[in-house]
């Protein structure tokens, strides 16, 4: 880039003027050596519980268990017995293999319940 700077007042612009040479641009050709994108997707498992086929995924599964069971005690102290509707909404959480349609705990015993699979993480 070049500025021409000639005498000049105060009250006029400086011209610009810009010497380029014009370059076209270069398609993208991807090579083998083109680093892989890490892709987010549910991991199938290879370490099943005892007594489950492979190929499941891990998650986890809400229940009323002991921590569901103190709430609704404890509510209904406070609000009678409204207070059992807690077990509507289980507060216990536990670590659940689905495969073939069917939930196992962690020690491969049958199980159900609502299954939320693990976060989806980044595989490299």
């Amino acid at each position: 880039m070049t500025i021409k700077s000639e005498e000049r007042k105060e009250d006029e612009e400086a011209e610009i003027v810009v010497d380029a040479t014009p370059v076209a641009p270069t398609p993208y050709v991807p090579t083998s050596e083109t680093p892989a994108v890490a892709v987010a997707t549910t991991k199938k498992s290879s370490n099943p519980p005892p007594r489950c086929a492979e190929g499941g995924i891990w998650g986890k599964v809400s229940y009323a268990g002991n921590t569901t069971t103190m709430i609704a005690l404890i509510g209904c102290l406070c609000v009678g017995p409204f207070a059992c509707l807690i077990c509507c909404c289980p507060q216990d959480e536990m670590d659940a293999y689905a495969v073939n349609g069917r939930l196992y705990d962690a020690q491969g015993n049958l199980t159900e319940g609502g299954f939320v699979p693990e976060r989806n993480r980044m595989n490299r």
